[in-house]
């Protein structure tokens, strides 16, 4: 939405340029606030009240809203004392400190609900859901999220319904407006539907609504003079099946003439693109409207997208990359950049615009061949810079992305790879992060032939006779390439092998591990998400015999499976497999044989001279000792004798017991303890985990590392799904020696750790 130099974006938001926009980095957010999943967050842990939401306190180390201006009531903190309400309007009411607000609903037979919240977005950031009566969330056919406004509509199967509010930030009052109305298709009481005045919302958003028959509905649309807006509406039928309504939806000015360059529909999709126009900028409205809609209504989800006036030209005039076999590489400067379009890889906005980033593009001349191509960014400059890389088939448009790729840290690599087929031009799109825009790049793109492959299938498995780390290309093409020889499996139920039915649909690539009589080996799999790990003991017998193991399941990124030889010795054969069609990409395949152990029982009991006669456990295939940095006081990083700097190490909890609890886990896993001297005078202390084997959660513990003891931070993940490694950063620390805890919330093995105490 629209807004000035006031809160319209409330506490949780981003004003810039006009628009309300999610936040890129923390220092979008101010004081000690965090970015998470582009929503302003309080830190789990707090120094000072300045690390709050303004209002808020610091309290024990941990932020405490404000409840002096507002009345705390217990009498609907849960659902078994819901308050009742009726179709109505309820004005006044609010949420007080940590409060959560239950309300029951009782929807009569054939009727839908429609729940209106309003507040105040410079109080408070408020959420509302519907649920039914063991509180598992309703599904809404009508969603849209603003500051300050959240409405919410259904039509449920069981008419006995709670509704839940709660802020996620700060105290506040709402109103709330609940209508009980036939199919949700009576008019709408916010101004959503039928006013050209009426609401505006983000270029960048989805939202879904309900049609209704004989009504249009209409939005105002934020957009800057010169910009091209594309919007697709997708009609979602009725319990499964599948819309047969005749859609239409097309872009008008504020006197409700048709602006847009003509309107492309089938049956459930519609389509529009138009250009808005100058010099009145957010004078355009998106009107949606249907044929053949049932009496109550059809739910519709719309996707409106916004291509910048200077996209097109800037398409013509980026730099080509020719498609010479080999490795090129192409400079740029981001500081005189300008906002080409959304981030490509944060998607769709919700409550809030995408924030506007600097990009460049480089458009990817045809090859003559098909080719594997490679993109890297490297030598990346800047202040905290943490810049995209999206492949495009349009240049000109951000939703054909094919693929997308987000440096999750400073200094860390944005790559994206993909199959380019003779003939296919492509561009590739460098965008800043929203903040630090003196960002620097220099982009590798590499052209690789595309060969046969000689082990798609079973019968021709490439031999795994060494130990070795290679290489894994699962691509399909045509006369080429990996293909989907699992078919013959394709009567496993559920379960199977460690997997879920359909998966396997993938192309896949075959090897055969022929174990020497008593012998410990194993295989692992890491690389993009959406691979699994198939074994068997015979190419006809896999449904029979299989095992399995999955690549990136949400807290696993490492694949593996181990394998013990009889004495008379085994041979085991081993699929790569994509999970389903689309899954496509380059992994890497490690095989350890003669290893020491597979599990910790293997260093134990009988085995213990392999650790010289002391516990041990396996790690890496080897038995180990516990680490020195097992317990406090943990390894001391330093910065060569500098006061401030950054350190690199690399570490592992594999043979490392479990010591300590992180207080953002419920329990921990092994860990190991780092410390580092931070001096007087520092801006800021950076600890990150940038690789791990394992999903693994990080702890910095002032001046002691025992549980209970100094102030803590803690995190486990940076992005919540996205990025499991963690990041903490703890602004003007107190001189003192800061512990750093590596733990865990699932796995163990090797990582990497970074540490960085700034001036």
């Amino acid at each position: 939405a629209a807004c000035g130099a006031g809160p319209q974006c409330g506490v949780a938001g981003v004003c810039r340029d006009g628009v309300c926009s999610a936040c890129a980095v923390n220092a979008d957010c101010g004081g000690g606030l965090r970015c998470e999943s582009g929503v302003c967050v309080e830190p789990s842990r707090c120094e000072a009240a300045a690390d709050c939401f303004v209002g808020n306190r610091c309290t024990g180390g941990r932020c405490q809203r404000r409840v002096d201006a507002c009345t705390a009531e217990s009498e609907n903190d849960d659902a078994d004392h819901a308050t009742v309400l009726d179709d109505a309007a309820y004005l006044g009411l609010e949420i007080c400190g940590a409060d959560v607000d239950y309300y029951a609903l009782s929807v009569p037979d054939g009727l839908g609900v429609q729940v209106i919240l309003r507040s105040d977005p410079a109080q408070a950031t408020l959420r509302a859901e519907l649920q039914d009566a063991i509180e598992d969330p309703v599904p809404s056919v009508g969603t849209l999220a603003l500051p300050g406004l959240y409405l919410l509509q259904a039509n449920p199967e069981d008419g006995e319904l709670l509704l839940k509010v709660w802020s996620t930030d700060q105290s506040g009052g709402y109103d709330l407006l609940v209508r009980y109305v036939p199919g949700l298709c009576q008019d709408d009481a916010v101004g959503l539907y039928g006013d050209a005045q009426g609401l505006m919302v983000p270029a960048n958003i989805a939202y879904t609504a309900v049609a209704c028959p004989r009504r249009d509905d209409l939005v105002r649309v934020d957009a800057a003079p010169g910009d091209r807006l594309l919007a697709t509406a997708t009609f979602l039928g009725a319990e499964g099946e599948p819309s047969v309504a005749i859609p239409e939806a097309r872009f008008v000015d504020a006197q409700g003439q048709v602006v847009d360059e003509g309107m492309a529909s089938t049956t459930g999709t519609t389509a529009a693109a138009a250009t808005a126009p100058r010099p009145s900028p957010g004078a355009l409205g998106l009107r949606v409207r249907a044929r053949q809609l049932p009496t109550a209504g059809e739910a519709y989800a719309v996707r409106l997208t916004r291509v910048f006036a200077g996209r097109v030209g800037a398409c013509d005039d980026a730099p080509v990359v020719n498609p010479n076999l080999g490795v090129q590489r192409v400079q740029g400067d981001l500081s005189a950049a300008v906002d080409l379009g959304r981030p490509t890889c944060a998607g769709a906005g919700g409550v809030f615009a995408l924030p506007e980033r600097r990009d460049a593009l480089v458009r990817l001349a045809p090859p003559t061949e098909d080719v594997l191509m490679v993109a890297t960014l490297v030598a990346v400059t800047g202040t905290d810079p943490r810049p995209s890389l999206a492949l495009l088939t349009d240049c000109t448009d951000d939703d054909t992305a094919v693929a997308c790729h987000t440096a999750p840290f400073p200094r860390s690599v944005a790559t994206v790879e993909a199959l380019l087929l003779a003939g296919e031009a492509r561009t590739l799109m460098v965008s800043s992060d929203g903040r630090s825009e003196d960002v620097t790049y220099e982009l590798e793109v590499s052209y690789t032939s595309v060969v046969s492959f000689a082990n798609d299938r079973c019968a021709e498995a490439t031999p795994l006779t060494t130990s070795s780390t290679q290489a894994v290309l699962l691509y399909g093409g045509t006369g080429w390439g990996a293909q989907d020889d699992d078919r013959l499996w394709s009567d496993l139920v559920s379960g199977a092998c460690a997997h879920a039915a359909g998966d396997g649909a993938g192309v896949d690539r075959f090897y055969a591990l022929e174990l020497n009589p008593g012998e410990l080996a194993a295989v692992e799999l890491t690389g993009p998400q959406g691979a699994l790990l198939w074994s068997g003991l015979a190419c006809d017998t896999m449904p029979a015999s299989c095992t399995g193991a999955v690549v990136r399941d949400f807290s696993n990124p490492v694949a593996r499976l181990t394998f013990t030889a009889s004495t008379s010795g085994t041979t085991h054969y081993v699929a790569v497999d994509g999970i389903d069609a689309t899954d496509q990409g380059t992994y890497v395949l490690r095989t350890v044989r003669n290893a020491a152990c597979l599990i910790d029982t293997d260093c134990q009991g009988p085995n213990l001279n392999r650790c010289g006669g002391s516990p041990c456990r396996c790690d890496d295939f080897q038995c180990r000792l516990a680490p020195d940095n097992d317990r406090c006081n943990g390894e001391r990083l330093d910065f060569g004798g500098a006061d401030f700097g950054s350190a690199r190490v690399t570490g592992s909890t594999g043979a490392a017991n479990d010591d300590y609890t992180p207080t953002c886990l419920f329990a921990g896993q092994p860990d190991v303890v780092y410390s580092v001297a931070v001096p007087a005078g520092a801006s800021e202390l950076v600890a990150r985990i940038t690789q791990a084997t394992f999903d693994p959660a990080l702890e910095i513990r002032k001046d002691t590392c025992v549980d209970g003891g100094g102030d803590v931070w803690c995190q486990d993940d940076l992005v919540y799904g996205e990025v499991l490694n963690p990041e903490i950063r703890v602004r003007e620390p107190a001189a003192g020696v800061y512990y750093l805890v590596v733990d865990s919330f699932a796995g163990e093995g090797a990582f990497t750790l970074e540490v960085e105490v700034l001036p």
